[in-house]
């Protein structure tokens, strides 16, 4: 599941996926404001989760023949981290 994180099946997904975290300001604000261990716990435990959560249900409808690629789940989980920090 780590290693899907880094995988991607179009070169478009991956730009798409680090360019939200180079370009965005978004994820440079949350590094900075929890430091790099943080960030990286953060990014490395929402990419587990979200490629956990599609291998769950695929096994438990046994149907062992799908995958799941890409980092969009860490993005979105940077983006979340993000968004609680700085709730009103």
């Amino acid at each position: 599941m780590l290693g899907s994180m880094f995988s991607h099946q179009q070169v478009l997904h991956l730009a798409v996926n680090m360019g939200f975290l180079v370009f965005i300001p978004i994820a440079a604000s949350l590094h900075e404001e929890v430091g790099r261990g943080t960030f990286l716990a953060i990014y490395i435990a929402s990419g587990l989760l979200a490629s956990f959560a599609p291998f769950a249900y695929w096994t438990l409808r046994r149907q062992l023949t799908m995958t799941s690629l890409g980092a969009s789940g860490a993005v979105f989980g940077v983006l979340a981290a993000y968004c609680t920090m700085h709730t009103k």
